[in-house]
Formats: C-alpha cells, structure tokens, sequence
C-alpha cells in the first residue's frame, strides 16, 4: 500500500492526495490498456490482414515511455526504487511526503517540457518528410544528366510502393508522388512491390505492376529503391540494374558493381 499522509490535521491536503493518487493511478491503467489494443491490433493487421496500421509502432513506443514515466512515479510513492528507498529511510515522515511529491513533480513537469519541446520536432519532421519526394526526383534528374539522358523520356522502374518494409499498406507512401513527379516529368514509369498486386494513381486509373525480371531491370534507365522490403534481392537487382538510386540504404551490403549504387 502507498504510504499514508503524514498530514493528517489537514483534511484537504489528504483529499488532494487521494485525488492525485487516483489520477496517477487512472493514468498508468488507460496507457496501459490503450498499448495493449494497440499492439493486439497491429499484430492483427500486420500478420492476418496483410495490411499493417503504420502508425502502430509509433503509438506502442510512445505510449511505452508515457507508461515508463508513469510507472516510475508509482514505484516511487510505493517506495519500491532502491535508490528511492535509501534516501527515503533517514528522512522524517514529513520530508518523506514532500520527497516524493517533489520527484512525482518533476516527472509531471519533465514530461510537459518533453511534449511541448516535441511539437516542432513533429512539425519539422512532416515537413522534411513532404519535402522528399521532390529530392528523390531531383536526385534521379542528375543521375540521369550525368548519364547524357534527361528524366523527359527515360524509362524509371520504382521498387517498393508500401509505406513501409514488408507491408502492402501504400496509404501516404512516398512512393506515389515519387512516381507522380516522375510522370509529371515526362518520365515511363514502371514500378513493382511484392505486397501490392496494383497500384490506383491519383487520377483514379489502376496499374499493375512490372514483374521483376532482369529485363525490366536492364531495360529501365533508372531503378529507383523506395521500399527496402526484405524479400528482395538486391543483389540481383543490382547485377542487372544499369543505375541504381538507393533512397533507403537497401544495398549497403552489396559489394559488387557499387559503382551502379548511389544514394540521395
């Protein structure tokens, strides 16, 4: 059991204690309960349904620390810290109290800075994220001018339309603008992704997608890697690719005709 107020002439102060205790309490089983539906319905996604939730990971990890946090501040109102424990046994009952209200404080006050110092990170991050696509074409365009070829007419084979690695969600994946600006460019864009049977384009037509044959590979200008999904051999790709833009790192461990290999 939590340690009892040692402010027991103050009913109000006990009422706030109470009310804390429960709040923190409240707060520890939502998190909780909210990781685990959302674990349970990315596993389901993901391995059943074949379509996983993208965003799922980044709630789980988000909601571990939130839970991380919490957690600590209970174990150190339960005195169940060691270092905690230590400094608590030669303190008065009194100092004990104002301890851990001042480290439960803190942690309250820490987590308020760490979210609101966040909220730009999370701006800057879409923004740069928005922003890529248009780097990746730009990249492409000068791989392409060293090549004596210009985007207007070449012919660009996009691996990977998935959002992300190993998933056939394609919901906000870079890879449609990629494709897009490509096209835009005057550019014959093929593409392949073996979670993905089509594609639907923004003008509402559906594609399907290009085998991955060493002549599709051979007879594109460019190969673009947009999704590292883990089934590909790269290797492969790279032996019978003519240029390659690695915009995810997927060939790193590739040794032969790194020349073909270049990055953003």
């Amino acid at each position: 059991m939590p340690p009892a107020s040692p402010y027991r002439a103050h009913p109000m102060a006990q009422r706030v204690w109470r009310a804390y205790e429960g709040m923190v309490n409240g707060a520890a089983v939502a998190l909780f309960s909210a990781m685990v539906v959302v674990t349970t319905m990315g596993v389901f996604y993901r391995y059943v349904l074949n379509n996983a939730l993208p965003w799922a990971e980044e709630a789980d990890r988000y909601l571990f620390i939130w839970l991380s946090f919490v957690g600590a501040s209970i174990t150190m109102r339960h005195k169940a810290h060691i270092a905690v424990d230590l400094l608590l046994r030669y303190v008065s009952p009194v100092w004990r109290y104002r301890l851990v209200l001042i480290a439960q404080g803190c942690v309250l006050v820490f987590l308020g800075v760490v979210f609101w110092a966040s909220l730009p990170v999370i701006e800057l991050a879409s923004e740069i994220n928005g922003h890529m696509p248009e780097v990746v074409v730009r990249r492409g365009a000068e791989l392409l001018n060293a090549k004596k070829k210009s985007v207007n007419g070449s012919k660009i084979f996009v691996l990977g339309l998935a959002y992300k690695r190993d998933t056939g969600d394609t919901r906000e994946s870079p890879a449609m603008d990629v494709i897009r600006l490509f096209h835009e460019a005057g550019a014959k864009v093929s593409f392949h992704d073996p979670y993905s049977e089509r594609m639907k384009l923004e003008d509402g037509t559906v594609r399907k997608i290009s085998p991955l044959s060493p002549r599709n590979l051979t007879a594109a200008d460019l190969v673009v890697i947009v999704t590292d999904h883990s089934v590909y051999d790269w290797k492969f790709v790279v032996r019978h690719a003519r240029l390659v833009l690695d915009t995810r790192n997927a060939t790193r461990k590739v040794r032969a005709a790194r020349s073909k290999i270049h990055k953003l």
